[in-house]
């Protein structure tokens, strides 16, 4: 019934974002909707191109997408607020020249908007990306040279930096969280941070948020790599991000993870993890 409902909304979904439909952001700017490019369990993804280029010249960015979501979704309202807050394209910039950085990998931000033609939804403008990590790596048979897995993990531990220094965790670090630049491949190890959707503050006017576990939230993130700490129903903070990425590593160095025959138990995957 479930899959019936949901497959129902899906085709709703589908026909009230079509290709050409326009979508007209806060400033007010008309972006008209390409192919459909991602599929997720609340929305989709789309290319997109600006009905007034000149409008855009400033970002030096030729391709863009929009994901689009029902209004009511939490996460893609939780990564607006994240890209507004932290990730301004201003604010990128001016922390690359700060730590002499030609890239960082957190995937450009344009702006954002509602449409309510049909049912309200949310929608934000990002540029284009390329390939997913985690479908590359299923592709080559799930062998990563070791200098490909170090440098995607220094690529990643640059990006933690940023947004840490705001006070922010990602909360979600997984290979398919990953993507190349668009035109890109893993040559030259341009690896985004996708899907800021669980980004949270651990700060709270200047002072880091008390450990406080919270049973209601034991287990939440994806469970091959969620953190201790948000297996016990804590928040996730720097440490977690951090304990994330090293589990994201161990995977593609090892080509599976100890309890990866044991993510139908959580509690399991808990004990593995703590040994």
């Amino acid at each position: 019934m479930k899959n019936r409902k949901a497959e129902k909304l899906r085709n709703e979904f589908d026909k009230g974002f079509h290709e050409g439909f326009t979508l007209t952001d806060i400033l007010k700017r008309q972006w008209r909707l390409g192919n459909l490019i991602g599929r997720g369990g609340f929305g989709n993804v789309y290319t997109v191109f600006p009905c007034d280029s000149s409008q855009v010249s400033e970002y030096k960015i030729s391709d863009f997408s929009a994901k689009i979501e029902p209004h009511s979704n939490g996460p893609l309202f939780t990564e607006v607020a994240f890209y507004q807050r932290v990730a301004t394209q201003e604010k990128i910039s001016n922390w690359c020249s700060k730590k002499g950085l030609k890239f960082l990998g957190i995937p450009p931000y344009l702006s954002t908007g509602c449409d309510k033609t049909n049912k309200p939804h949310r929608f934000i403008i990002l540029a284009r990306l390329g390939l997913n990590v985690e479908n590359i790596w299923q592709e080559m048979n799930k062998n990563f040279s070791t200098s490909t897995i170090y440098q995607i993990g220094y690529r990643l531990l640059e990006c933690l930096e940023y947004i840490h220094q705001f006070g922010y965790s990602h909360g979600d670090i997984k290979t398919s969280n990953l993507m190349t630049g668009y035109n890109d491949d893993l040559t030259n190890c341009r690896i985004y941070l996708m899907d800021f959707g669980l980004a949270c503050s651990f700060m709270n006017k200047s002072i880091h948020k008390q450990y406080k576990e919270d049973p209601k939230r034991r287990h939440d993130g994806t469970i091959e790599y969620t953190s201790l700490d948000a297996h016990n129903g804590v928040a996730v903070s720097r440490r977690g991000d951090l304990v994330n990425l090293g589990f994201v590593i161990l995977h593609l160095l090892q080509g599976d993870l100890p309890w990866i025959s044991l993510i139908s138990d959580k509690e399991k995957v808990l004990f593995e993890k703590s040994m």
